[in-house]
């Protein structure tokens, strides 16, 4: 191996083969100069970063029976253990892609495929060490929070055409955005694209345009991102945060269907998923992303047992749509919430009440489900006006679960009233209900009605009654999107033919505003034509 100057370093060398974790260690030793400790485990070997200091953690990524080397180092960034100047290098025998990428996503200073030799080890080592050396200075005020510090360093080693003079320009771009200077990145990111098309420099321009609300252009690059290397998956992200400030949910989940389709084992992309599936109405597929969150979130930092209760109430929810599918999530679901409640803490006790209830009803085993829901309400009478927020979320899903539709509709329409003065509140609630009442999504429907309603015009019926379908899946009983769907839907037949998906469209729509219009209302008029039109047509068929 060649000798590199390291003295008086220590590593930390993390591996569940004895034979292999010891021969690294020694070898670094004798001819690195170093100190090295060693571990079987990643829960030992964070341990040993909590109470003393490692110039470099070198893990393996499979440990065997508890954290991978990935989660390790999740964990050390989630809590702040692990300082910009310090390595860390992941070692795998793993040469799947998705593997791989999961990897290499969370940014280890180095991934090093095994087989290897202590000799590319070492040499590997002694260049990350020379780096950190020779940017000693970048590292301490990285480390120190000091962002002008670190800008005007990145600074100085460019114009003097320092050996790292590329990486500085990274850090640079991302320091600036960091301190808010957006024109001034601007420009860095696009003087570096005039001399090479290098990703990272794209992915930084694109977070430029993002915060400067240029969202046309941004999503342009990103989407020239993605066709032209579909494993940048930053690319994604940034796409999905697009989306979300353009407010088009389906365009949100779409990416982040896309993105876990190419790397399935991010446990931050598959919940985004799930998030953004459930607030689309889309239960199928937040389920789905719930059942991975499950597998890939053992041992993670990021698991957490709200996921659980999300992941039941989701599938007990499915069961209504699609009870074959509802019934399989619901089957895995009750094995995950069983473990948490061998945990659950005594407050937790009321909400785990409902969601049993929720999953025993999806799993058809209504006798069950009632006798616990007699204590439900005994509980939710005690408690009263105290109840937690999230336990009357939780009540209205229960009463749902168990058809009590009139029951859940009379609580929803108290909870509207008592939280009217609270946004976030309201959003939430808004899931449950079958009109917006929070500013937030009235605004999103409003603009998926305008989209809807620009493509009519344009005489693009089916791609309106595309985004009209999707706005009525959020929002089942608004007038005015019911009212367009039914109005599109007759242009489109009227251009192509009757069909009879389309008119069994139309009674769902014309059913579902007959339920709730009144005789005086302004669009009553409109539907009463509308209706008519329909047993016109009808008869023809």
């Amino acid at each position: 191996m060649k000798a590199f100057s390291a003295k008086g370093k220590r590593v930390l060398v993390v591996d569940d083969f004895e034979g292999f974790r010891l021969a690294i260690a020694r070898k670094l030793e004798e001819q690195g100069n170093i100190r090295a400790d060693t571990t079987h485990s990643g829960e030992e070997a964070l341990k040993l970063c909590r109470n003393r200091y490692y110039d470099a953690i070198l893990t393996d990524f499979n440990l065997g029976a508890g954290k991978t080397g990935l989660q390790v180092l999740e964990a050390l960034r989630f809590h702040n253990e692990l300082e910009p100047k310090q390595v860390f290098m992941l070692i795998s025998a793993e040469n799947n892609k998705q593997i791989v990428l999961a990897a290499t996503d969370v940014e280890p200073d180095a991934y090093i495929a095994k087989p290897i030799t202590t000799h590319n080890l070492g040499s590997r080592l002694a260049r990350i060490f020379k780096q950190r050396k020779e940017l000693n200075k970048l590292y301490e005020y990285l480390g120190k929070d000091n962002t002008g510090a670190a800008i005007d360093a990145c600074r100085q080693h460019i114009e003097h055409h320092g050996y790292y003079a590329p990486f500085c320009e990274k850090v640079l771009g991302e320091l600036l955005i960091q301190l808010g200077d957006l024109p001034t990145a601007k420009s860095h990111y696009e003087s570096i694209l005039l001399q090479r098309p290098l990703d990272w420099a794209r992915l930084g321009l694109a977070n430029v345009l993002v915060e400067l609300r240029e969202y046309d252009d941004a999503e342009e690059n990103l989407k020239s991102i993605i066709n032209e290397n579909p494993f940048v998956m930053k690319a994604y992200d940034q796409l999905h945060q697009v989306y979300d400030s353009k407010q088009d949910l389906y365009c949100k989940q779409e990416i982040m269907e896309k993105a876990v389709a190419v790397s399935p084992l991010s446990f931050a992309r598959q919940k985004c998923l799930a998030e953004t599936a459930l607030g689309n109405k889309n239960y199928l597929v937040a389920a789905g992303a719930y059942k991975k969150i499950m597998r890939l979130g053992r041992n993670s930092v990021y698991h957490q047992p709200e996921q659980i209760v999300d992941y039941a109430r989701t599938a007990a929810v499915l069961t209504t749509e699609d009870p074959e599918a509802g019934l399989a999530f619901c089957k895995d679901a009750q094995v995950w919430f069983g473990q948490k409640n061998k945990n659950a803490n005594s407050s937790d006790s009321l909400q785990n009440q409902m969601v049993s209830v929720q999953l025993l009803s999806g799993l058809g085993e209504h006798a069950k489900a009632l006798k616990i829901f007699s204590d439900v309400e005994m509980n939710v009478s005690k408690i009263g006006e105290d109840l937690p927020f999230e336990c009357e979320v939780d009540y209205v899903f229960t009463l749902k679960s168990l058809e009590k539709l009139e029951s859940a509709e009379k609580y929803l329409i108290s909870l509207c009233s008592k939280y009217q003065d609270e946004e976030k509140k309201l959003e939430i609630l808004d899931q449950l209900l079958a009109e917006p009442v929070s500013h937030k999504n009235k605004a999103i429907v409003a603009a998926m009605n305008r989209r809807g309603i620009a493509q009519y015009e344009q005489k693009n019926y089916s791609d309106a009654a595309t985004l009209f379908l999707r706005a009525r899946k959020l929002f089942p009983k608004h007038l005015g999107i019911n009212l367009n769907l039914v109005q599109v839907l007759y242009e489109e037949m009227k251009s192509h033919g009757m069909r009879s998906d389309y008119m069994l469209e139309v009674e769902a729509s014309l059913n579902a505003v007959r339920a709730v219009i009144q005789v005086g209302d302004q669009q009553y008029q409109r539907f009463a034509c509308l209706e008519a039109e329909f047993k016109d047509m009808k008869s023809k068929m």
